[in-house]
């Protein structure tokens, strides 16, 4: 087994006794204290050295490596400028066009009832031509069905009930 400075045991029982011998019982404690203390601050000063090295060498490398990636970051997303998504309608201006066509949809029925009227004291009903219904203005639109929710609302627009 290695200890410190690559001495084994054996080594190190052979130099405490010969340091026994020479600087005798009394000295030998002392001499210990000191050889302790001088590891002790060998290894402060290790470490201080390691935190400057850290501090004044290692950090600004990294900074400069961070800053650097960074700005490749930054230039890429700038290369590739997407184009603008097509705007999504609001839930707000899809239900206007919704009204603006069921709007225009009860004015074409209530002409067409109007023309019935005018035709049926002339002797003639002409057929109207059949209008769409909810769900092809849906489907025309792009709107997916209602939810169960509000199905009732649109149950009350389809019979005509504006009150």
């Amino acid at each position: 087994m290695e200890g410190f400075l690559g001495i084994g045991g054996n080594e190190l029982i052979i130099i405490l006794i010969f340091a026994f011998l020479i600087f005798g019982p009394d000295k030998l404690p002392d001499i210990a204290r000191t050889i302790g203390r001088a590891i002790a601050k060998f290894r402060d000063a290790q470490a201080e050295v390691n935190e400057v090295i850290k501090r004044e060498v290692v950090d600004p490398v990294a900074e400069a490596a961070a800053e650097d990636k960074i700005q490749q970051v930054a230039d890429k997303a700038a290369s590739l400028n997407k184009p603008e998504q097509p705007k999504t309608e609001t839930f707000a201006e899809r239900k206007a066009r919704y009204d603006k066509i069921r709007a225009e949809r009860k004015a074409k029925e209530e002409a067409a009832k109007a023309a019935a009227e005018a035709n049926g004291a002339a002797g003639s009903v002409p057929k109207a031509p059949a209008e769409p219904t909810t769900d092809d203005l849906d489907a025309l639109l792009g709107v997916s069905k209602p939810a169960p929710a509000a199905q009732p609302a649109a149950a009350e627009d389809a019979k005509g009930g504006d009150a």
